[in-house]
């Protein structure tokens, strides 16, 4: 009996051992994670992107489907205003997006490092002319109109808006670019940043509007506010970040519509915030199809954490207002 007992224990550890086929365990997948913001995906590292410019004047707030966009650039236009370029790669287009507006060249370079899907409303001339050659697929409303519509309840120009299914038609119908295999920025879990702690928010004066973004350490992620206020998009989603970073760049006005020359191929200081923790160092983009960079003073990679990042392009001469625990 006890034989028999023995036996078939050994026989049970042979067989988990050594499974039939049709039994043998899967291995566990390995885990992906996407290029644009590092979190994990089951669509892939690389994904076909599209970039949104989005309106940001006070009478096209609340946005819409802003609040979904792993990576938004906020950057500088005509009299003190400030516009969105909103990234976002397949799988986190929205339902709804806009309300879209026009293109500025700098942001152009920016998105040619996604080779991505732009659309926007028409553009300055010398955005237009630059769209032409860019590593992206140009979607102007302009020569385009299908692939948006105009909202009846919003006012002109602020009601230009796209959805999900026109913009998935988009890579239906046209010859989209393969996506680019950017450079990822280095990403680590938010319990792994580390820096100087921030005292209070953040605040940046564009001029007709003040961006700020003040830290949550129990989200472990910023929140954006306009003027002091708090912001959602049109569905009621705060607007937060896991990463702030601030491009300080060389800018100039260029003709009497107060449009600016934002030099984006170039390099300059940067400030990038991440968990609460605020770090300095350097942003270099060496060509419009190259991704920027955040190094350290030794050109090491800064980490950010994981999530959704916002880029700050602030003219140089711009006063940052922060505050650092100096304890």
């Amino acid at each position: 009996m006890l034989i028999a007992a023995a036996l078939v224990w050994v026989w049970l550890i042979w067989k988990f051992n050594h499974p039939a086929a049709s039994e043998k365990i899967a291995p566990s997948p390995e885990i992906v994670y996407r290029a644009i913001d590092g979190v994990e995906t089951e669509l892939g590292e690389y994904q076909p992107t599209f970039a949104v410019v989005i309106d940001n004047h006070p009478d096209s707030r609340p946005q819409i489907g802003t609040a979904a966009a792993p990576l938004v650039y906020e950057v500088p236009v005509e009299g003190g205003m400030t516009r969105l370029l909103a990234m976002f790669p397949l799988e986190a287009v929205p339902v709804k997006i806009g309300p879209v507006r026009s293109l500025r060249p700098y942001m152009t370079d920016l998105a040619a490092a996604y080779n991505a899907v732009l659309m926007h409303v028409g553009g300055s001339p010398e955005a237009l002319r630059l769209v032409k050659t860019a590593s992206v697929l140009d979607v102007n409303e302009f020569y385009r109109g299908w692939y948006f519509f105009r909202d009846s309840s919003r006012a002109r120009p602020h009601n230009v808006e796209s959805t999900f299914e026109l913009m998935k038609k988009i890579l239906d119908e046209q010859k989209v670019l393969v996506p680019a295999k950017f450079a990822s920025w280095s990403y680590v879990d938010a319990a792994e940043i580390t820096g100087v702690t921030l005292e209070n928010g953040i605040k940046i004066p564009f001029g007709a509007l003040t961006a700020g973004w003040e830290y949550e350490p129990a989200r472990e992620k910023f929140g954006r506010t306009v003027d002091g206020a708090l912001e959602s998009d049109a569905s009621g989603t705060r607007l937060e970040a896991a990463n702030v970073i601030v491009m300080l760049v060389k800018s100039k006005v260029i003709d009497n519509e107060g449009r600016l020359k934002v030099q984006i191929i170039s390099d300059g200081e940067a400030v990038i915030f991440s968990a609460g923790k605020m770090r300095k160092g350097k942003w270099i983009k060496q060509s419009a199809e190259t991704r920027e960079q955040f190094v350290d003073e030794k050109g090491v990679p800064i980490s950010l954490a994981r999530g959704a990042t916002w880029v700050e392009v602030v003219p140089a001469d711009l006063n940052i207002d922060f505050t650092l625990n100096q304890e």
